[in-house]
């Protein structure tokens, strides 16, 4: 859990993600401005063999636990990760984001721990060895 501009959000800290981004109905739902002016667009090749493509970027607020603000540029786009926010390693290597698989953990600078949750397809997982 996190919060985007001061509402409460799943987020996925997705690590096959080079990107990070904000649907574009949940952008809307929190009247994000867009970036205007900004001369990039982006195109999206998932596990699906759709392209998804986009011009539009945003600045919004990201709290990580309870203390941990940043201030990061997104794209707004449409996807189908489940979540309205996906955080890509773009912002964790920014934000020095480490994911600690062990212990269901992401820590944050200062040794902030943040849990992870776990995915419902993930319960049906076989141990693996």
């Amino acid at each position: 859990m996190g919060a985007i501009d001061d509402t409460r959000t799943r987020i996925l800290l997705d690590t096959g993600a080079n990107v990070s981004v904000i649907s574009a109905a949940y952008a809307k739902g929190l009247r994000l401005r867009e970036v205007s002016d900004h001369g990039r667009s982006l195109e999206v090749r998932g596990i699906n063999p759709r392209v998804l493509e986009t011009r539009r970027r945003t600045l919004v607020k990201i709290t990580l636990g309870w203390e941990r603000v940043y201030e990061f540029e997104m794209w707004i786009m449409e996807h189908s990760a489940g979540v309205d926010v996906v955080l890509g390693t773009d912002f964790m290597i920014l934000a020095d984001v480490r994911l600690d698989l062990f212990h269901g953990t992401a820590r944050l600078p200062d040794e902030v721990t943040v849990p992870l949750v776990k995915s419902a397809g993930a319960a049906d997982d076989e141990p693996y060895g």
